[in-house]
């Protein structure tokens, strides 16, 4: 029989150092290419900002799939969403309640970079957005024409096609282009981390996450990659503490639960760790790298069937990562063995 610590040593820590959360694009880790994010800035119309932070409600097809709160100078981020319609939405009692719809398409554009006027209650509402054209929407504008410089997100853009093609060395000095021109780029902040987590400089990637929550505290992808880094560091408490902080601002995410799957498989929660991988694979199929993780628990398990499953999942479905050939190695090795997949 195929020993569960050679699949140990063959599906340990080595991928889960890249399953860091880039935002919008995988680095062909955890994350899927098929994200998108939501940037966004809330001001108040006719000039000026909020005098203290709002919520922000992202909704698809009824549910709410986050919650975020503005900074001090009402940016926002929500990351992690599929293709889909969404509407973003703000009540606020002196404001004209606010519910716009923001089209995802990752195929076409990962980053989905907006402004949201709000409207002081009794005052007119605008009848043209701030690039002139009649008939949008009077609560949100282009921030192309608003607010990120252009070149800014030219070259975080540039790094996103980078992390695609695992040049991460690349994507860093991309990151660090758009962010000298653009201090608070979140997104590419967050990106910049997770190289350098990616690169092994796990001091460097805690500055950037901790800087976005020092300056955004609204920010839940921070707190799932900080949780990634305190995870590949084995401080497991820290890493708990950075998942609920993440939770409660990204209830659904897909990372969030990859990332509490491993944490209790490390800390020997087994059943716990299944059901939060399983749980990541629902909120998002395409997260390849939760079946070889699914892989190391089952062979923890000594349930060499169910691990044979997933990595046939993977290598089915996946067969672009780089990790396929050792897993279709690994399938190999089980099969001789004779272990083979239990009827449903």
């Amino acid at each position: 029989m195929f020993a569960a610590g050679d699949v140990m040593r063959f599906l340990s820590t080595r991928f889960l150092c890249l399953a860091t959360l880039i935002l919008p694009a995988s680095i062909a880790c955890a994350q899927s290419q098929n994200t998108g994010v939501i940037v966004g800035q809330v001001s108040i119309a006719g000039g000026g900002y909020l005098n203290s932070p709002v919520m922000v409600k992202v909704e698809a097809r009824g549910m709410v799939v986050a919650e975020s709160y503005t900074d001090n100078e009402g940016r926002f981020s929500v990351g992690e969403l599929l293709a889909n319609p969404y509407q973003v939405s703000i009540n606020e009692k002196d404001f004209e309640p606010v519910r716009v719809t923001v089209f995802v398409d990752p195929a076409v554009n990962r980053t989905n970079i907006v402004s949201i006027r709000m409207v002081p209650k009794g005052e007119a509402l605008q009848t043209t957005s701030a690039s002139g054209r009649k008939g949008s929407n009077p609560y949100l504008v282009n921030m192309r024409d608003h607010h990120y410089p252009r070149q800014a997100i030219k070259a975080y853009e540039s790094g996103i096609k980078a992390d695609a093609e695992a040049k991460f060395d690349k994507a860093v000095t991309f990151y660090n282009q758009a962010l000298g021109l653009a201090p608070d780029f979140y997104p590419a902040r967050n990106n910049l981390g997770s190289d350098y987590l990616a690169l092994g400089n796990t001091e460097a990637a805690y500055q950037q996450f901790h800087r976005v929550i020092t300056e955004n505290q609204a920010d839940g992808t921070s707190y799932f990659n900080l949780a990634n880094l305190f995870l590949l560091t084995m401080r497991y408490a820290d890493a708990n503490a950075a998942l609920q902080e993440g939770f409660r601002r990204v209830p659904n995410s897909a990372f969030g639960r990859f990332i509490e799957g491993a944490l209790y498989s490390r800390t020997a929660k087994l059943k716990e760790a299944e059901q939060a991988l399983q749980q990541a694979l629902q909120l998002d199929s395409s997260m390849g790298k939760v079946h070889l993780e699914l892989v190391n628990l089952y062979m923890r398990q000594h349930n060499e069937p169910a691990a044979l499953m997933e990595l046939r999942e993977f290598t089915t479905k996946f067969p672009k990562d780089p990790l396929v050939p050792k897993a279709q190695q690994l399938e190999r090795k089980l099969e001789d063995s004779g272990v083979k997949i239990h009827a449903k």
